[in-house]
């Protein structure tokens, strides 16, 4: 994808392109996303045994496939805020 450049000055009557930086990493990310989303959900609905799961007075029953990707949400969500906290921190500096 280009990006057409209207000039600068009256004398240069030529617009420039360029290439714009980042949209084949940006098309790879996407594509990476996909791939994993798909295999997320594959991994959900082929984990379709109940587990049986107690925390203090919490006592109830879930699938599998589910209670993992509970476990990874909440992961990415920890990480996400342990990433903002560092990088805050370190422009705070």
């Amino acid at each position: 994808m280009t990006d057409t450049i209207t000039p600068r000055h009256a004398s240069d009557t030529t617009p420039t392109t360029r290439r714009r930086k980042g949209s084949a990493t940006a098309k790879f990310a996407a594509l990476v996303l996909v791939v994993v989303i798909a295999a997320v959900v594959t991994f959900v609905l082929q984990n379709t045994e109940r587990l049986r799961l107690s925390f203090i007075a919490w006592d109830f029953s879930i699938n599998t496939g589910y209670a993992l990707l509970g476990g990874v949400a909440v992961g990415i969500v920890f990480t996400l805020l342990v990433t903002a906290a560092l990088k805050l921190r370190s422009a705070v500096k």
